[in-house]
């Protein structure tokens, strides 16, 4: 009886030291996730930006259009 309790304790405590690295690791990927998204908004301004001005260089337009290359396989 005493062995199942310690050993019950011993099972919970290993899943709850596991639940929390899930945790953290799953905030990190969040985190990652969302700051990943704001540096493609910023870039997809940017492609606007320079969308709307008239005369683009061929270099202009092709970094536009590999940011939005980018921007679609992330998506």
């Amino acid at each position: 009886m005493n062995k199942k309790i310690i050993y019950n304790i011993i099972l919970y405590t290993i899943f709850t030291f596991l639940l929390v690295l899930t945790m953290f690791k799953v905030k990190d990927l969040t985190r990652d996730y969302i700051l990943e998204i704001q540096k493609n908004a910023d870039d997809i301004n940017k492609i606007s930006k320079d969308l709307g001005k008239q005369n683009l260089t061929p270099e202009e337009i092709k970094e536009a259009e590999g940011k939005i290359n980018y921007v679609t396989s992330v998506a």
